[in-house]
């Protein structure tokens, strides 16, 4: 059976011994969120995973990176999706992207097939060519529980 917020505060002031103005309602919360976002860092629990769609890319060879959602955990795939002739991109290593392709402006643009992730962003090689929607399964990290404000 799942506990409301009000049980889980019950609780925690029974494990710590203490009474409910010893201790407020907002310091457990605030502990609260803290022990699950502990948790989920360890577990990826089936309510995390999730699709993502990003949006077009924009045309030319102007930009090459691009966002990741801001709460993601870990992810998957990542697919340019283009009609019938879409692609599944493969992951190459920062490192390895950057001594291989120091400059890749100076290379042609295409379709791409490969993507690097740099923690909040990703960058497309090739540097596509036309307008492409990106598709991602990835984990999304969990929200707070309770908001303090």
């Amino acid at each position: 059976m799942a506990m409301q917020l009000s049980d889980m505060r019950e609780e925690a002031r029974y494990i710590i011994k203490r009474t409910s103005l010893a201790f407020a309602d907002t310091r457990i919360n605030t502990y609260l969120n803290w022990a699950q976002q502990s948790i989920a860092d360890e577990h990826t629990y089936e309510e995390m995973r999730t699709t993502w769609s990003g949006t077009s890319i924009e045309i030319g060879g102007s930009r090459r990176r691009y966002p990741f959602p801001t709460n993601m955990k870990d992810i998957y795939t990542l697919v340019i999706v283009d009609g019938t002739s879409s692609r599944k991109l493969g992951y190459i290593p920062a490192r390895s992207f950057d001594i291989s392709t120091p400059y890749p402006e100076a290379y042609s643009t295409a379709k791409p097939s490969m993507y690097v992730d740099y923690g909040a962003n990703f960058e497309l090689w090739r540097i596509p060519d036309q307008d492409y929607v990106i598709c991602t399964l990835l984990h999304l990290r969990l929200t707070r529980m309770f908001h303090l404000w």
